[in-house]
C-alpha cells in the first residue's frame, strides 16, 4: 500500500521559492534581508532539501540531514497534516541516521514545537534573531580597559575566555569547552574579513594585561553578524560589552546598512541590545530527542 505522505528530493531553486514565502517571510524569525540572504541561509543543505507530498499533491517541504529536522513548512490549507508529517520526518531520521546521538529539530513556530513535543522532543533553548539599522555612534573603552583587534593566534585564548565567562550562566547550559573551541576556530578559519576583524574586539584590563572579554563580528549571509560576545563575570556592569558593540556598529556602518545577532532567551545581554536599538524576531525553538526518552 502506498503511504499517504512521502518525501522526495527537491530541486534547490524550486525549493528556495517555497521556503522563502512559506517559511522565511511568513515567520520572519531570521530577518533575512533579500533573496541572496535567504538563499545563503540554506545553501549548505542544498542536497538535503525535500518536498512533502500528500496523496500525490505537494503540500510543503523540509530539510532533513545529520540527525536534524529543520525548516519545515506547509502550504496554506494543510495544517491538519502537521502531526502526520512530523511523524514521517522523525521516522526518516531514526531510520537513516544514528538515533543514539539524539535528534535535533528546529521548529518553525510554536505550533510545530507543540507537535514535536508530543513525540518526545524537549525544548533545549529558545533564541531570537535581532537586527538593528547601522549608524555611526561614538564609543570608547571604559576607564582601565583597552580594546584590540583579535588575530588567529588569539583563538585558543578567546575560547577559554568564553568558556570561563559562561560556566555559571543558567541560560547557557551545558557549557562545554569544545563548543567554544570549535566555534572560535571556525570564526578564524572561514568567517573573518578585514572589516569584520577591525570591528571585533578583545578587551584587556590595563593593570593586569589580562583579557576579560571579547566581541567577534563576522559576515553572515552578506550582512554583519555578532558571532559571539562574552565578558567575564567579575568585569561586567562596567560598560565593556556595550562599548564593544558600539565600536562594532560604528565600524560596520561604513560598509553595511544592518547588523544581526542571535540571543538565547534569558541572556541578560539582551538588555544591552535593546538599548542599542535592536529589535527581536519571533522565537526560534531548539529541541532535542534522545532514545533514552523512550525508556
Amino acid at each position: 500500500m502506498t503511504p499517504d505522505v512521502i518525501l522526495a528530493k527537491a530541486e534547490f531553486s524550486a525549493f528556495l521559492k517555497q521556503y522563502t514565502v512559506y517559511k522565511v517571510l511568513r515567520n520572519n524569525n531570521r530577518f533575512n534581508l533579500g533573496a541572496d540572504s535567504i538563499r545563503m541561509s540554506i545553501l549548505e543543505d542544498e542536497e538535503f532539501c525535500r518536498f512533502i507530498y500528500y496523496k500525490g499533491n505537494r503540500v510543503g517541504g523540509a530539510i532533513v540531514c545529520h540527525n536534524t529536522i529543520k525548516h519545515l513548512f506547509l502550504y496554506p490549507g494543510h495544517s491538519t497534516l502537521l502531526m502526520e508529517i512530523i511523524k514521517l520526518l522523525h521516522k526518516k531520521v531514526v531510520n537513516d541516521t544514528d538515533p543514539s546521538k539524539g535528534i535535533t529539530c528546529l521548529p518553525s513556530d510554536s505550533h510545530q514545537a507543540v507537535s514535536f513535543g508530543e513525540l518526545g522532543y524537549k525544548t533545549i533553548s529558545k533564541m531570537r534573531c535581532m537586527i538593528v539599522p547601522l549608524k555611526s555612534i561614538s564609543w570608547k573603552a571604559p576607564m582601565g580597559y583597552r580594546f584590540q583587534p583579535p588575530t588567529a593566534d588569539d583563538a585558543k585564548m578567546i575560547a577559554e575566555l568564553f568558556y570561563a565567562a559562561n560556566m555559571n550562566e543558567p541560560w547557557y547550559q551545558p557549557v562545554l569547552k569544545d563548543t567554544f573551541t570549535r566555534g572560535t576556530a571556525l570564526y578564524f578559519d572561514a568567517r573573518k574579513t578585514k572589516t569584520a576583524i577591525e570591528a571585533s574586539s578583545i578587551c584587556i584590563e590595563e593593570d593586569s594585561g589580562n583579557p576579560v572579554g571579547a566581541c567577534l563580528i563576522s559576515i553572515d549571509e552578506g550582512y554583519p553578524f555578532v558571532y559571539d560576545l562574552h565578558v567575564l563575570e567579575e568585569h561586567r556592569r562596567k560598560g565593556i560589552a556595550s562599548s564593544m558593540m558600539k565600536k562594532a556598529i560604528s565600524k560596520m556602518t561604513k560598509h553595511y546598512g544592518f547588523m544581526r545577532l542571535f540571543v538565547i532567551d534569558g541572556n541578560p545581554a539582551k538588555r544591552i541590545y535593546d538599548k542599542l536599538g535592536f529589535i527581536a524576531g519571533n522565537p526560534i525553538f531548539i529541541m532535542k530527542y534522545t532514545s533514552d526518552d523512550d525508556a
